[in-house]
Parts: structure tokens; C-alpha cells; sequence
């Protein structure tokens, strides 16, 4: 659900594309974004967390290419228009995301916080990533879908 209560999201299949299932509580409608992207091979998308900016206008999310540990993107989609960025990159040498815990806005913030779970090292690591959408100040942070 969004921090504001209004909204809520859920991944969906949009043809062979994965997407995210936006909808509105007080209009009773909905809209499906789905993730731009290759879609063959190695390249498959999956999605694997996702954030909502304070504001509840966008979505930041983990897309996923391949099956195992590997590849995978920070995106942040504008749930009014569709209009998908890319972020940030997490490359698959640096095995940075073994299992992602979690994911926040802060209000007021241009950086997302992504918590990570590294089995192979027993840690846990929160990361920092700076995305230049700064969220308003003036209203509750997002994580996971709810809010802080």
C-alpha cells in the first residue's frame, strides 16, 4: 500500500512482460506498467522489490535479469504516466544483492536505502544509492509498500 493509503501495487505477467498492477483505492481504477526491457536468454525480468516515494507518485524497483544471482537494476517508474528510469546498476562480479531485505525512500531524501542479506558472508548491508528524484520533505518515508 502507498503511504498516503490510496494506492496499492502487485506484480502481474503483461503478456510475456513482468509489470506492476497499480491501483487507485479511491477511484477504483487500476493501471499495469509494464517493466521495459529484454525479455530473452539470460535477460529474463523478474521483479524483486520495490518502494514507494513518500509522495506515493512513483515507484522505486529491483528488476532482476536471469535466473540466479546476478545482474539487476534499480528503476523508479512515475505511477501517474508510466514513464519508467534507470537508476543504478548492482553488477553480478560484486555479488552485492544475495537477498534483498528491503527497500526505502526517506522523505526528503534524493537516495534510496536498500537493506541486503549476503549469506556467503553471514552480514547483512545497507546501501546507499542516489537516484536525484528527491522525495518531499514533508510527508512519511516509503519502504516496501508502506510506510515508515
Amino acid at each position: 500500500m502507498s503511504p498516503d493509503g490510496s494506492k496499492l501495487v502487485w506484480e502481474v505477467t503483461s503478456g510475456k512482460r513482468p509489470a506492476l498492477r497499480v491501483r487507485d483505492l479511491d477511484r477504483g481504477t487500476g493501471r499495469v506498467l509494464p517493466v521495459p526491457g529484454p525479455l530473452s536468454g539470460a535477460n529474463i525480468i523478474t521483479l524483486a522489490d520495490w518502494a514507494w516515494r513518500p509522495d506515493s507518485r512513483r515507484l522505486a524497483v529491483r528488476v532482476l535479469h536471469g535466473i540466479s544471482v546476478g545482474y539487476s537494476e534499480l528503476k523508479t517508474v512515475d505511477v501517474a504516466t508510466g514513464r519508467w528510469r534507470h537508476r543504478f546498476n548492482f553488477e553480478p562480479g560484486q555479488r552485492q544483492i544475495e537477498c534483498c531485505a528491503g527497500m526505502a525512500w526517506p522523505a526528503g531524501s534524493r537516495r534510496i536505502a536498500v537493506v541486503q542479506t549476503l549469506y556467503s558472508q553471514g552480514a547483512v548491508r545497507v546501501t546507499s544509492i542516489e537516484i536525484g528524484d528527491q522525495a518531499p520533505a514533508d510527508v512519511a518515508g516509503g519502504c516496501n509498500g508502506g510506510a515508515w
